[in-house]
């Protein structure tokens, strides 16, 4: 269990003001690990208390924002590991990559000006990796990100997303490791449409 550096990001108009975040983040975990700490499981909570300014009825309010995360990862053979992460809440959409730059911790209510709502979000990944050698690992995963409640934001809001990449990464020397990856991503919008794009990256690290 911790406090965070409380940071949140809103979608904001002319009813409504945001304001410093009095109260800290707050994230708790459980884990269980087996197999000599090659396999385990970890459920996760997070509450949040979002501030805000009304300015229709200037005051102050607050939502309560929160989420469960269950993730973990399987040594289902020597050579093979299953990874996996499932996560849902509202208020939390910073903490989520695909969702984080888009100020969806809070939205405007849409039916009385001056409140402001927690959209839902859902987040699931599930991959596998492979370790060729103890030079050479390659890894394949999929993620799904979706938004609800937040079509009072329009046609071009986000709904979900979803990537799949594939990487490889060598260890050329015991401190240097090099990487190659690749990875397709798509996004669909409250109104429909929908766009795609595919990247390549290669990186050097050196470890010292």
């Amino acid at each position: 269990i911790s406090a965070e550096f409380p940071k949140a990001s809103y979608t904001l108009n002319d009813h409504v003001e945001k304001i410093d975040q009095r109260c800290p983040d707050i994230p708790v975990n459980i884990q269980y690990a087996w197999n000599d700490d090659k396999s385990h499981v970890r459920l996760s909570g997070l509450i949040r208390n979002l501030s805000y300014r009304d300015m229709v009825k200037e005051k102050n309010r607050w939502k309560l924002g929160w989420a469960v995360q269950l993730s973990g990862m399987i040594r289902l053979r020597e050579p093979l590991t299953f990874y996996y992460q499932g996560a849902y809440g509202e208020g939390y959409a910073r903490y989520i990559n695909d969702v984080s730059g888009f100020d969806m911790d809070l939205i405007p209510d849409g039916h009385a000006d001056g409140k402001m709502k927690a959209p839902a979000v859902m987040a699931v990944l599930g991959g596998l990796r492979y370790s060729f050698s103890k030079k050479f690992f390659a890894s394949a995963n999929y993620s799904q990100c979706h938004v609800y409640r937040q079509g009072n934001l329009g046609d071009k809001a986000y709904r979900y997303g979803q990537y799949i990449a594939v990487n490889g990464f060598y260890s050329i020397l015991p401190d240097m490791q090099i990487g190659l990856e690749y990875i397709h991503g798509r996004r669909n919008d409250m109104g429909g449409a929908s766009g795609h794009a595919n990247r390549i990256s290669a990186s050097v690290q050196y470890s010292f």
